[in-house]
């Protein structure tokens, strides 16, 4: 009994909302059918004092100003209650009435109503416990029974349409439990492949400055000169080709260092304050590119003075700065290792607004580096493509999985256009939002001596 009374529970899990509905619709319809009745014929029995019972049950179903102790009983109460307004009370004044077409009808309301409120064992039993004990009172309360013959003549109808309704209802509940399983199941799939995807990402974001470190210290460890100090002093001796070499090296290692800090604090503030899906924020496309600007470690021979930064028309983003940033990182260091060995390299980032007042736009970072071989760029974006083709460089390709997951989650998507040996193009579009293009068209070399307008 216990074991089925938790089915009933789980079936209102969500809230007693379809209870507290039938308490409304009881205080309406109950007094409404009753005058209802005598004003077409008068009725063999009055159920007055069932109907005031019934309504009071109602009002308690509604679950106004109930003692906080008891509340924790609402459910058990509620089940009660069920049984003695519907299949109890349409049985029991059916009877009393001598049976007739409306007691069928009744009889058929109240299992249709039991149907909505319990799940399909409840149903059952509720109505036979209910039918049960509507007989019992009326055998207990007329000493000289009379049995309907049509009310009793159309019980079978009744029972095969019971049954009927309940075998449908529990083909329902198997296929919504089914359903949900299987959205449970594609949901735990989804955090387990975006933690895959985001994992990926991080380690395909620190691969090249911790590569960086590690050949860095390498240099240094090459220019230690081992041996005694001729002077006998304790002083560690390098050999270096010029004066600060090896402090140049140092504030070279510590720089991809700090980013690489950078990028896992990014990501972490990102994991605890937003999801995909960001929050509302005033961050504009110029100056999530100008943060890069500042904190990307690019190459030391060349800076960021190869970069190029065109605006058109300036917009605000809709979504994580934090992840916002993580996805233009990566896209530049997807077009500086496409870069190497590129005599004259050149990086444009365009920023293109819908229009001034318009929401949405588009970020595009462009490079002429080596390409993506052309069976390659349908893939891009929508599973892990190792990055072999990129000379000297060996990524496992999830740079761009979590730019389009990213982009996604905001309306957006990433699209891509390459030319092997031509170089490729990487456009983030994000959908129109709640902000506006604010900016001016300008061109603007990373050089702080070229500025121009286009």
């Amino acid at each position: 009994m216990r074991k089925l009374f938790q089915g009933y529970v789980r079936y209102h899990q969500n809230g007693p909302n379809m209870l507290r509905y039938m308490g409304w619709f009881g205080l309406l319809a109950y007094p409404a059918l009753y005058a209802l009745r005598f004003y077409k014929s008068e009725p063999v029995y009055d159920d007055l004092w069932l109907r005031l019972v019934n309504g009071g049950l109602c009002l308690l179903l509604l679950q106004k100003g109930w003692p906080e102790s008891l509340k924790r009983y609402y459910m058990h109460f509620s089940y009660v209650a069920l049984i003695i307004m519907l299949p109890f009370s349409m049985v029991f004044v059916g009877l009393q009435n001598q049976g007739g077409t409306v007691a069928v009808a009744n009889a058929m309301m109240a299992i249709f109503l039991v149907l909505l409120l319990t799940d399909w064992r409840n149903t059952i039993v509720s109505v036979l416990i209910g039918a049960a004990l509507g007989v019992a009172a009326y055998l207990l309360l007329n000493p000289n029974p009379v049995r309907p013959r049509d009310y009793i003549e159309r019980i079978p109808v009744v029972v095969v349409m019971s049954i009927a309704a309940t075998l449908i209802k529990l083909a329902l509940e198997k296929t919504t439990a089914e359903r949900t399983t299987r959205l449970e199941r594609q949901q735990r799939e989804g955090r387990v492949a975006a933690l895959q995807e985001t994992v990926g990402f991080l380690a395909h974001e620190l691969n090249t400055p911790l590569s960086e470190v590690r050949l860095l210290v390498g240099g240094v460890r090459d220019m230690y000169v081992k041996g005694p100090d001729p002077e006998g002093a304790r002083v560690d001796r390098f050999e270096v080709d010029e004066a600060g070499d090896v402090l140049k090296m140092l504030e070279r290692i510590e720089k991809r260092a700090s980013y690489s800090q950078d990028l896992v604090q990014r990501l972490m503030r990102s994991a605890y304050h937003h999801r995909y899906d960001g929050g509302p924020q005033e961050l504009t496309a110029s100056s999530l590119v100008q943060s890069l600007l500042e904190n990307y470690p690019f190459p030391d021979d060349r800076g960021a003075g190869f970069v190029d930064v065109v605006t058109v028309t300036d917009f605000v983003l809709q979504g994580s700065r934090e992840l916002l940033y993580l996805v233009l990182s990566t896209l530049t260091q997807n077009s500086l290792l496409a870069l190497k060995g590129q005599p004259s390299p050149r990086l444009v980032i365009e920023i293109i607004g819908n229009g001034v007042g318009q929401p949405g736009g588009m970020i595009r970072v462009t490079d002429n580096g080596c390409g993506v071989p052309p069976d390659l760029i349908s893939k891009l974006a929508k599973e892990a493509v190792p990055s072999g083709w990129k000379e000297g460089h060996r990524g496992g390709g999830m740079g761009l999985m979590f730019a389009q997951r990213v982009l996604e989650a905001n309306g957006g998507n990433v699209s891509v256009e390459s030319m092997a040996g031509k170089g490729t193009s990487v456009t983030l579009t994000f959908r129109g939002g709640a902000g506006g293009s604010v900016g001016a068209n300008v061109r603007q070399s990373h050089t702080p001596t070229n500025q121009s307008e286009v």
